[in-house]
Formats: structure tokens, C-alpha cells, sequence
């Protein structure tokens, strides 16, 4: 596994569209579209219009306005009863784990971890809790979110307490409710389409998403290069919704497993062996091994 600091995937990819020449601007919000017919404008909240371009691509995340502008009645996302959490360690007193990240069901959370040859390390959480916007959370200081943590892993046998222990308050991130969108009907509209978790939103459970963005970022591009847009929002729909919609519906259903009440941690804990044996590398290659083949072209 290749780990990798999603701050420096963000920086890396924005450094890249500067050197290709790409425009980014800062603090427009998107209010509307104006389709002409022959191109598309988008309209800011200061009046700003944009130039007109073929398509407009609303690549805005869970909450997307450009998802809104395609079909207001869309769905809205959906609560996995889980908070997410987690902190980098400078001094993580743990030896490494190479290229393993190890993860367990704690009798309260559930907690991951992996450490690195420069004794640091990475940690995350997924602890029950009823419904709270990210706002909410962030009121929580994070000393009382660390406290909490410590309670919830008290007395498991995976080192949680260890490396909370090792956090300090301004390095704990705390990521928020965590949700997905498990069907999306509409992914595109006249000149508008969606990418990423503007159109397949799936819980950080499934440790794809990034994955599932950039691999529906190659398929539109490779739709649009070889097909008119109508053709090609169409045929990337196609290529994509089956393999997305699998995905965030394993994630939700290990999100279940992690927000299990006192009996579902019995009968998870009982069946954790026999999932383990079934989940063979060859049985979630469909998973992690997925490829995109540039070079062949799209049908519409």
C-alpha cells in the first residue's frame, strides 16, 4: 500500500495544472449556468459571468451546487452514524509497519494505524455518535474529542491509547460526519456533468475515494476526447455508475460493522474469521486492481 498525505496529492495536482497552464482562481461561489445552446457560462454569487466554455464539469464534492443545477430534487447525503478523526505522530513509540496499515474493531470504535521507518506515524478513528454537522464537531475542542476517544478505546488491545497519548490537540483532524451518496440519478445535464464525489460520494470506509475520483476524472476525459459531449457524458456514465455504486455499498456495509450496538459487535466479532478467510486478494481485485485503458477508444 502507498501512503500518501492527501494535502501534498492536492498540492501536487495543483502545482501540475498551474504548469500546464490551467487558470485557478479563488473565492468565486457558483449560483448558476447560462447554456447558450453552443457553449456554457457559469455564474458567480458577486455577478461574475466565466467565459464560455464546451462543457462545465462539477467536480464541488459531497455538497455540489453543479449537482443541485442538474436536478434540484437530488439526494442529499447520507449519515453512516460514524464521526471520522484521525493525526499524524512525530513520535509514534511503535516500530514500523512497512507497507501495512493495520486496522481493528475496537468493543466502541473502530481504529487504524500505520507507522513509518522515521518512527512516525498516522492514525485514524471511526467513533459512533448521532448525527452532528462538521461545524458542530469542530465546536467539540479537541482535547475533548481526544478524552472521548481515550474512553471509547479503553480497554481494547490495539495501541489507540498509545497513540492518543502521543497526539497533541492541534494535530488532531477531525474529519466529521462521516456520508456518502448512495445513488446519484442524474449525472449530467445539457452541457453539465459530474466528477468525484459530486457524483459517487462513498464513506472514507472504503478507502477509495480518491481513487474512484481520479479514476472517473480519466474516464470523462477519455469520453470527451473521442465523443461528442452528449456521447460522451452518456458513455462515461456507463463505464462508471456499476463499479462506484458497488463500492460505497461495501463501504456502508462496513460502516454497519463499526457502528454495531452491543449485540451486532457479538455477531460481527463472530463472523470477522470467516469474512477474513473469504476476502482473498483474488476476490477484491475488482477493488484495488482496477484499470482504465487509455489508448482504447470510447463507443458511444
Amino acid at each position: 500500500m502507498q501512503f500518501t498525505w492527501r494535502a501534498d496529492l492536492y498540492r501536487r495536482l495543483y502545482d501540475l495544472a498551474l504548469h500546464q497552464g490551467v487558470p485557478v482562481h479563488h473565492g468565486h461561489e457558483l449560483v448558476d449556468v447560462r447554456d447558450s445552446g453552443t457553449g456554457i457560462r457559469a455564474v458567480f454569487a458577486d455577478g461574475t459571468v466565466s467565459e464560455e466554455a464546451d462543457v462545465l464539469i462539477g467536480a464541488d464534492g459531497l455538497r455540489s451546487t453543479v449537482r443541485r443545477l442538474i436536478d434540484p430534487q437530488g439526494p442529499r447525503p447520507r449519515y453512516s452514524g460514524l464521526l471520522g478523526f484521525g493525526a499524524r505522530v512525530d513520535g509514534a513509540g511503535l516500530p514500523p509497519t512497512g507497507d501495512r496499515m493495520y486496522m481493528a474493531f475496537g468493543r466502541r470504535a473502530f481504529f487504524g494505524y500505520q507507522t513509518f521507518d522515521d518512527g512516525s506515524g498516522v492514525w485514524f478513528a471511526n467513533l459512533p455518535h448521532p448525527y452532528a454537522t462538521w461545524g458542530q464537531v469542530r465546536q467539540t475542542p479537541n482535547e475533548e474529542w481526544l478524552r472521548r476517544l481515550g474512553e471509547a478505546f479503553a480497554g481494547d488491545t490495539v495501541p489507540a491509547l498509545d497513540l492518543l497519548r502521543r497526539t497533541v490537540p492541534e494535530a488532531l483532524v477531525t474529519a466529521g460526519p462521516m456520508e456518502d451518496l448512495p445513488h446519484v440519478p442524474h449525472w449530467h445535464r445539457g452541457r453539465m456533468v459530474l466528477v468525484g464525489d459530486s457524483a459517487h460520494a462513498t464513506s472514507p470506509s472504503s478507502g477509495q475515494g480518491a481513487s474512484l475520483a481520479a479514476e472517473s476524472a480519466v474516464e470523462l476525459a477519455r469520453a470527451l476526447r473521442d465523443l461528442p459531449h452528449p456521447q460522451a457524458f452518456a458513455a462515461y456514465e456507463h463505464a462508471r455508475r456499476a463499479r462506484v455504486e458497488r463500492v460505497i455499498a461495501q463501504a456502508a456495509r462496513t460502516n454497519s460493522g463499526k457502528a454495531a450496538g452491543p449485540v451486532g459487535r457479538v455477531f460481527r466479532d463472530a463472523l470477522l474469521p470467516l469474512f477474513a478467510r473469504l476476502g482473498t486478494p483474488e476476490k477484491m481485485a475488482w477493488q484495488y486492481d482496477h484499470r482504465i485503458h487509455w489508448d482504447t477508444a470510447v463507443a458511444a
